[in-house]
């Protein structure tokens, strides 16, 4: 990536992160998806701040969008989203942690790609649905701080990091590309299953496939 690719790619999270910051007078709530007990204080926001975010989306017209979060339908968002998935960017959901409908949102959207923990099954026969490695991750939290956190919404941020690297090498591909060559390509260790960013990664570039995963890979 370029110093200028980089600094666009930085200045948009930035105005996107601004745009979604929770206002006082919050409607329908949305959290991120960690192991119960365990999410960030600060991790929920409004079905008001992220549809200011996903019209900022918009604008900016990244390739890839991660929405690792789950609450209520809402018409609006559901509305900005078709949009969204029409002008070709792929959008990384995290599959919710209840089957509670209040929950369900945006993971249920039929057209954006759900991640969950490899360690997970969920009751799910999509092809839009992957396994990728969600426990004891090293990841930030609100307050400039570091901890290891589990969750499905780890699973959406290592989801959305091996499509960038397919992106990278294929601007202009799909969702259903995408999803084919993850789930193919997908590693099965120990009775868990996830995808794997070199093997996916060598099947779009049609070279040799990687090495097979060691009998104690952790996901």
């Amino acid at each position: 990536m370029t110093s200028e690719s980089f600094r666009r790619v930085a200045k948009s999270r930035s105005q996107i992160a601004e745009s979604s910051n929770c206002p006082k007078r919050s409607a329908l709530p949305y959290g991120r998806e960690f192991v119960s007990g365990r999410s960030p204080p600060a991790a929920q926001c409004s079905s008001f701040s992220l549809a200011r975010a996903l019209e900022l989306a918009l604008g900016l017209q990244p390739n890839l969008i991660n929405l690792s979060l789950s609450g209520p339908d809402d018409p609006l968002l559901s509305r900005l989203l078709d949009r969204v998935i029409e002008r070709g960017i792929v959008v990384v959901t995290a599959y919710p942690a209840t089957s509670e409908s209040s929950y369900a949102f945006p993971s249920s959207h039929p057209r954006v790609l759900t991640a969950h923990s490899s360690k997970v099954r969920v009751n799910s026969d999509s092809p839009f649905t992957l396994a990728a490695p969600a426990t004891e991750v090293l990841t930030t939290t609100p307050g400039a701080g570091y901890a290891f956190l589990s969750g499905n919404s780890l699973a959406a941020a290592h989801t959305t990091g091996v499509i960038a690297l397919l992106m990278e090498r294929q601007p202009d591909i799909d969702a259903e590309r995408i999803a084919a060559i993850l789930t193919a390509t997908t590693t099965y260790s120990a009775g868990t299953a996830s995808i794997n960013a070199c093997r996916a990664v060598a099947r779009l570039a049609g070279t040799e496939p990687c090495l097979a995963p060691t009998a104690n890979a952790r996901f």
